[in-house]
């Protein structure tokens, strides 16, 4: 595996992709090479992967002209030409390879897709939150509680990112038209915003362990440590709190969602949890990733500069495969419970 050791004005590039999902360039110091940069984080929800290939430079990433790749799943080559999406969708227990070669070099990684975790059930909760010390002003909440379990035949430690989507869903009576049965049929208005960070996890110990806390028996060259103060943006945890291979994540939304529509005559909020298992450096990566952009890039004295793991051989950047488990609710199905008080 490779390092990327970042100094000074060394820059990581994050390119935003579907998603969540990043992708990295690395700007290297002017005397280095230059190299390819492969990157891909796909999950078992995509039907369409896709593949970005570059290469570093000084100032900035340069785009990889009339590349050849190929992907091979479970040993059978299932795309080869110069495709960068793949119609490919990923399944539990696939091994999937990827090679890549362009302008003279060829580069290589491997991703084993993981079984998802099992969601159960969830549970909610309203509560109202002591925001400000300084005053009494309480704020509402809807809290979460996602019953998970592990699959069979999951063992040792396993790595998971959180997502949250959710949804305003609008019934407007502008254009009602009515069915055999008399009865209107209002056309359905969806607006779909993602609020993929907006929701607080100071109450879930596992989404508020710090990476540096992380035991792990399987040392390895992209391991990272000190990741102190380092907000986690990309919900990321582990099983270190798992008892019995069953956790339960307490996550808290803001009960915030204004709408207006004036011909509006109903309006539904839907709730989108997923939770992707992921392998192992992908959970590190990100972790570093966000070390680099929230501490080190943006000034947090005496901060480390983070290390960049990368899986591609002979180039750098990632390439990893997630497992997605997910779950929807809408605001009808949250359950009515008195409101309680808590600091935050």
């Amino acid at each position: 595996m490779k390092k990327i050791f970042v100094f000074g004005n060394i820059v990581l590039l994050l390119l935003m992709a579907a998603c969540v999902e990043r992708d990295a360039g690395y700007i290297l110091h002017p005397d280095e090479a230059s190299r390819l940069v492969v990157n891909a984080l796909w999950t078992t929800a995509d039907s369409l992967p896709t593949v970005n290939i570059c290469r570093t430079g000084c100032l900035q990433t340069a785009p990889v002209k009339d590349c050849e790749t190929e992907l091979w799943v479970n040993g059978q080559c299932v795309s080869n030409g110069s495709d960068t999406v793949f119609n490919y969708r990923p399944q539990p227990g696939d091994h999937v390879e990827l090679l890549v070669s362009g302008e003279g070099e060829k580069v290589s990684a491997s991703a084993d897709v993981l079984q998802p975790i099992i969601i159960e059930s969830m549970d909610t909760l309203h509560v109202r939150k002591l925001k400000s010390h300084e005053s009494n002003d309480t704020k509402p909440y809807v809290r979460f509680m996602i019953h998970l379990r592990m699959p069979e035949g999951m063992k040792g430690m396993q790595y998971f990112r959180l997502e949250l989507n959710r949804y305003s869903k609008v019934f407007a009576g502008g254009s009602c038209s009515y069915g055999e049965d008399g009865r209107p049929r209002w056309r359905q208005i969806w607006f779909n915003e993602e609020y993929k960070s907006d929701y607080e996890y100071d109450f879930d110990p596992a989404l508020s362990e710090n990476a540096s806390n992380v035991s792990d028996d399987d040392e390895d060259d992209y391991s990272l440590e000190f990741f102190d103060d380092v907000p986690n943006k990309y919900g990321l945890f582990c099983n270190n709190f798992f008892k019995d291979g069953r956790y339960t994540l307490y996550v808290d939304v803001p009960n915030n969602v204004a709408h207006s529509l004036e011909d509006e005559v109903g309006f539904q909020i839907v709730y989108h949890f997923r939770i992707v298992t992921l392998p192992r450096i992908e959970y590190y990566y990100l972790w570093s990733a966000t070390a680099l952009t929230e501490v080190f890039e943006s000034g947090v004295f005496f901060s480390n500069p983070p290390i960049i793991p990368s899986n591609i051989e002979g180039g750098t950047g990632i390439f990893s495969i997630g497992a997605v488990a997910d779950i929807s609710l809408d605001d009808n199905q949250l359950k009515e419970v008195e409101m309680i008080e808590e600091d935050w």
